[in-house]
């Protein structure tokens, strides 16, 4: 059998070559396994063109922002191949074709590749999957040597390349994507440490120098941290990372910095209470300043993420944020929110005060979830904020504080 796999461009992604499709590259792994005989190719075409339609299934890994390309990709496929099986998959798949219908697919397949695709695609199941997700330790990648060399790029002047030590987040945010994730996201799958060492040699072997961990589990499972830790000094790694603020504790932050840790990011997302509190953060701006104060007395760089046009969003709200900002000199990136099909705030906007109108993002989905620098764009309002005041006090922040956009890294070396 003949498969191909597809990552449709994704326009708005700032460095497609810091961003490999590990997701599809995985589904990759699990065909190799179980079905060697096969024929499995990847073509991102963020890189790639689509030259090739002779294959006798098409795996297609599509977010919101790739859904109209998808659409155009199918009837391509459809129109040079009629008997083509085309499934589409990804995480948010099943609520992304809830809100669009059909492109064209044969099937959409909800859940981690898992042995069970083998199944799917032998028997050419039809209309919907849903794979059993299990806590099982994930597989390694043979490709890795042709994935890094593929996706690499330079960080602080090193080789770099991105790496996912685990999959699936215990947190239900009322605005995260991966809240739509609720029958699977409890359930963490780590990358076994047998595995992790083969990655890493494969790695270090191809001159990467600096690993940026892609995680949102950083934090959450002290052996499985202190496991992941031991293999990036052991191949002497530096690396950066994102973690909660209330994981931000002066020993774990000391650990970080011990193993090579040269940067964290922390989703604030505000400095208001109301606000993590309307948006189940299950954190307190109390964690996010002792996370800046312990990053600080460590001397480890932090970077702050935040999101304006929350629901509760205020211009007072926003100059809490801009306070903190101010206070601590904090180095941050702002975007503006969007809600994601499926989410909690997506289904009931009315119980979170928030306005939006959802045909308007959908058309507009490459706008509305990826903004570029200086070109912002704004598809919500809340009760005390239309959608010119969200634009204007984001706005705000980058002009006040232009400098602190620029990593702490950066300022040091520039100052």
């Amino acid at each position: 059998m003949k498969v191909l796999i597809i990552a449709p461009v994704a326009d708005g992604m700032s460095n497609p070559k810091a961003y490999p499709p590990m997701g599809l590259y995985y589904v990759m792994a699990i065909l190799n396994r179980y079905r060697p005989n096969w024929e499995v190719k990847i073509c991102d075409m963020n890189h790639d063109k689509l030259l090739d339609y002779q294959y006798d299934v098409f795996l297609i890994g599509i977010n919101i922002v790739q859904v109209l390309i998808t659409k155009e990709i199918i009837k391509y496929i459809r129109r040079n191949n009629p008997h083509a099986y085309i499934i589409l998959g990804g995480a948010m798949a099943p609520y992304l074709l809830n809100e669009y219908g059909s492109l064209g697919e044969d099937l959409i397949y909800s859940g981690e590749a898992t042995k069970e695709l083998i199944s799917v695609l032998e028997k050419r199941t039809r209309r919907f999957y849903c794979a059993t997700i299990k806590p099982q330790l994930r597989l390694g990648l043979p490709q890795i040597e042709e994935i890094v060399l593929k996706y690499n790029s330079y960080d602080q002047g090193a080789k770099s390349f991105s790496y996912i030590y685990s999959r699936g987040c215990p947190f239900n945010c009322s605005f995260c994507s991966k809240g739509v994730l609720r029958h699977e996201s409890k359930i963490i799958r780590y990358t076994s440490e047998m595995i992790l060492e083969d990655d890493f040699l494969r790695i270090y072997n191809n001159s990467i120098k600096h690993i940026r961990l892609w995680d949102d589990n950083i934090g959450l499972n002290k052996l499985k941290d202190q496991i992941l830790l031991n293999k990036i000094s052991r191949f002497n790694f530096t690396f950066d990372c994102q973690i909660r603020s209330e994981y931000a504790t002066i020993e774990f932050i000391n650990k970080l910095k011990k193993h090579g840790c040269t940067g964290v990011r922390i989703g604030f997302e505000s400095f208001s209470d109301q606000i993590l509190k309307i948006i189940d953060k299950n954190t307190s701006t109390e964690n996010h300043i002792k996370a800046i104060l312990n990053c600080r007395t460590i001397g480890l760089p932090v970077r702050g993420l935040f999101i304006i046009g929350l629901p509760g969003e205020t211009q007072e709200t926003i100059n809490e944020t801009m306070n903190v900002i101010e206070k601590y000199n904090l180095s941050f990136t702002a975007s503006i929110y969007c809600p994601y099909p499926g989410s909690s705030i997506w289904d009931n906007p009315t119980a979170y005060d928030i306005k939006f109108c959802k045909n308007e993002i959908l058309q507009n989905a490459e706008k509305a979830y990826y903004s570029k620098s200086g070109n912002y764009n704004c598809f919500v309002e809340t009760s005390k904020m239309s959608r010119a005041d969200i634009l204007k006090g984001h706005q705000m922040i980058y002009d006040l504080f232009p400098e602190l956009t620029k990593s702490e890294g950066e300022r040091k070396r520039y100052n």
